[in-house]
């Protein structure tokens, strides 16, 4: 009795996690990589349910039960997809692959195998490959997450290729080690290569960092151009109020930065950044989006970001 009404309490808390809002002090980016192995777990546990509690399945021949198996995920799985978008979630086909693959997982290692049988254990060993495989991604971004706060306050920098994933860009952004440059005054100093594309704007944007300011007094952003000419980059920086749905420059922080050709640093106070907006303040324990931009480029523009950190003193 006591196991069924285990089974039954972990089954309503797997349903209520498909569907419920994950907490908001989890990071966009983490809820994303671990979504997928939440669906394989989910139909992991109900497969192995099925095959356990109900004696016509049990009983059943191993291809029977797979026939079964896949239809009752096919069936469930799809139903959860559809209903996703009336809780504020959006169905995806993806995690119909993720249901039946963790269907798969109920069926290899609990179904009716002769247990010594070559072909099952080589399935098994696959699947197993598989899994790895599937959740290698999540795996560094936890390692990742864990590194950002544990590097702070240093907000970026670039020793680990894992650091751009923190970054969106319209091109992709590179690891370049400063030797490779033109200007070689700092050595053995790895940075971030953008490329601002030929547009109307063009943007990279930081998205995953510590956003908790409180208590220092600059940001400091090192940057190397090696442009012959100086670049007129825009940065904004919002917190978790400001809505980007419906972007408002008078309710975040925006400041042009002149980059001249080298090397270069800039620092902006943080109580400048606090009283930008016009009718409240930015909420510096809970900075969300650091944006670099540039306008009506005629061509791509290449800029190397070193590092961007918190100070607490005022120079």
């Amino acid at each position: 009795m006591f196991k069924k009404t285990l089974d039954l309490l972990i089954t309503f808390i797997l349903i209520i996690l498909l569907f419920a809002r994950v907490p908001v002090f989890i990071s966009e980016r983490l809820i994303d990589t671990l979504w997928p192995i939440g669906h394989i777990i989910c139909f992991s546990f109900w497969g192995w349910l099925l095959i356990s509690f109900s004696s016509y399945i049990n009983k059943s021949t191993s291809k029977r039960q797979l026939v079964i198996l896949l239809l009752i995920t096919l069936i469930i799985g799809g139903g959860i997809e559809l209903l996703q978008p009336f809780f504020s979630r959006t169905g995806q086909l993806g995690d119909l692959y993720h249901d039946l693959f963790g269907a798969f997982f109920a069926y290899l290692f609990f179904g009716n195998f002769n247990k010594n049988n070559m072909f099952l254990i080589a399935s098994r060993f696959l699947y197993i490959t598989l899994f790895f495989y599937l959740t290698f991604p999540a795996m560094q971004v936890i390692k990742d997450e864990y590194e950002l706060h544990m590097d702070f306050p240093t907000i970026a920098k670039f020793d680990n290729p894992s650091e751009l994933t923190r970054w969106k860009a319209d091109l992709p952004l590179l690891m370049v080690n400063s030797n490779e440059l033109s200007e070689t005054r700092v050595a053995d100093r790895t940075l971030m290569k953008v490329t601002f594309a030929a547009e109307m704007d063009s943007r990279a944007v930081l998205r995953f960092f510590a956003g908790d300011w409180q208590g220092y007094k600059q940001i400091k952003f090192s940057f190397f151009n090696p442009n012959q000419d100086p670049l007129k980059v825009r940065l904004i920086i919002t917190d978790k109020i400001y809505n980007k749905s419906k972007p408002d420059p008078n309710d975040r922080f925006g400041k042009w930065l002149m980059i001249d050709s080298g090397w270069n640093e800039h620092k902006v106070a943080l109580a400048e950044i606090k009283n930008s907006p016009k009718e409240r303040e930015i909420d510096l324990g809970n900075i969300a989006g650091v944006d670099f931009y540039m306008y009506h480029l005629k061509e791509p523009i290449i800029l190397y970001i070193n590092k961007i950190e918190l100070i607490s003193r005022l120079d």
